[in-house]
């Protein structure tokens, strides 16, 4: 408790800042001085285990130090944006693979599930790439430090977890390996999430702006025909929120519950189209 006490006296001194920014945000920068981000998941099978971090919850940290930092262009943001983007790149990154670990221990050692194995978040992996590249960006740093990282990230889900066939991308999946063939891991490592779908339109649409290469763009194209096809309720409006991996049939028909929104599709979709009109 005496981390969150001295947050919030902090929190108390930025007056003039809460005047403009919303103060969860800024409780957020704070917080993030004094203690680092742990969440224990049950959707990543781990158990009882106790004092677990997650590349997840880092990454929705620095997702809000981006948005704050580009507004205020303050440098004690920038700072701790800085911080927490080399943290990821460092410690929740496999150095072999290049996907991040799903889970760390306190002193930031992979953790196993219940079964001991180690996965990787695909979804996650889409999303930290173009997140990590707008940061780098916004704290006006050489991306060529951060290429193979950002990249690696977009190549691992291509490689392992991407349907080259129906386009579409899959939740889950090993370090290593082909996704389908992973038969040891649940079935629904294979549904295609709403939001995965929405984020790896943003990585891909970027990754070939930055480079160029062709395999970017045709796996967007790809990408996108799967989502216009299957992902999207053209009726009644909306992204289902999983899909199934051959035959494109929703796995349900919820559109909106408490981790879903439409704020992940729309921003894509914002995304995208402004990308693409600077392409014409």
């Amino acid at each position: 408790m005496d981390n969150f006490y001295q947050a919030y006296l902090q929190l108390e001194s930025l007056e003039n800042e809460l005047l403009t920014l919303p103060a969860v945000v800024i409780f957020m920068v704070v917080l993030v001085h004094h203690r680092p981000f742990v969440k224990a998941d049950d959707q990543m099978n781990l158990g009882d285990q106790k004092r677990i971090k997650t590349v997840d919850m880092h990454t929705n940290v620095m997702e809000s130090l981006v948005y704050l930092s580009r507004i205020t262009q303050n440098p004690r943001h920038m700072e701790v944006l800085k911080r927490v983007v080399d943290l990821i790149k460092d410690r929740g990154i496999h150095t072999d693979y290049g996907c991040s670990i799903t889970a760390v221990d306190y002193d930031w050692n992979p953790v196993t599930d219940i079964h001991g194995r180690i996965t990787t978040s695909y979804e996650l992996n889409a999303e930290l790439a173009w997140l990590m590249l707008e940061a780098v960006d916004i704290l006006y740093k050489s991306r060529d430090k951060y290429r193979s990282t950002i990249l690696g990230l977009i190549n691992h889900g291509l490689d392992f977890g991407f349907d080259h066939a129906r386009g579409g991308l899959a939740a889950y999946g090993p370090m290593t390996g082909n996704v389908t063939d992973a038969i040891d891991l649940n079935v629904n490592r294979l549904f295609k999430t709403w939001w995965i779908q929405a984020e790896m339109l943003n990585s891909l649409i970027d990754a070939y702006q930055w480079t160029e290469e062709v395999k970017y763009l045709k796996a967007f194209v790809k990408l996108f025909d799967w989502v216009w096809t299957y992902q999207i309720d053209h009726e009644c409006g909306g992204w289902y929120q999983y899909v199934d991996w051959e035959s494109g049939k929703p796995v349900n028909t919820d559109k909106g519950r408490e981790w879903q929104t439409s704020f992940h599709t729309s921003r894509a979709l914002i995304r995208i189209s402004s990308a693409l009109r600077k392409m014409i």
